[in-house]
């Protein structure tokens, strides 16, 4: 791999981060909260459905 696209990556991976820390000081969840919230829900919901079967 050729140093540029090297500088690139490591920009790109740095943008993700300070974005991740802007959502969450403005009150946002992060990507990775949100997923495991909507796992649990969709859990929640088989749960349910086994219930009502």
């Amino acid at each position: 791999m050729s140093k540029n696209t090297q500088i690139n990556l490591l920009q790109k991976k740095e943008r993700g981060r300070k974005k991740r820390k802007r959502e969450e000081k403005e009150g946002k969840k992060s990507r990775k909260k949100r997923k495991k919230e909507k796992r649990q829900v969709s859990g929640k919901n088989q749960a349910c459905k086994v219930f009502v079967n």
